[in-house]
């Protein structure tokens, strides 16, 4: 499994955006944040987290967080999907979050490295 870093919604978005408007009913609210990240560019205040886990298949899960305040955004549509959600996890707490929440709060949530984190929607010092 491979976790690719997306420098901006741009770049993002030429992965994920056809996938995304696929079933846009239930992918309006990442759509819509990435579309309005790549309308502002470089007026962006906080760098979102942009990731995405791929196999040999293919895309596995991608990640959309908006720091400080948001929950992080899932997108899957494949099962089986544990061990790129903990790599997620921990790509975010070793970038120095503490987390408000998760679209998929069940499925996430049990895989966080730290036992007992407090989401609070700080960068951690």
């Amino acid at each position: 499994m491979i976790i690719v870093s997306y420098e901006n919604a741009k770049s993002y978005l030429a992965v994920m955006q056809e996938i995304l408007e696929e079933n846009e009913t239930a992918n309006s609210l990442m759509l819509g944040i990435l579309l309005r990240l790549q309308q502002k560019g470089d007026a962006v205040i906080n760098q979102p987290f942009l990731r995405t886990t791929h196999d040999i298949d293919g895309l596995l899960t991608a990640a959309l967080f908006t720091p400080p305040n948001h929950p992080v955004l899932l997108y899957n549509d494949r099962n089986n999907v544990k061990d790129s959600l903990s790599v997620i996890a921990s790509d975010i707490v070793q970038n120095g979050w503490k987390l408000r929440g998760f679209w998929q709060l069940a499925k996430l949530q049990k895989h966080l490295p730290i036992s007992g984190q407090k989401p609070v929607g700080e960068k951690q010092s």
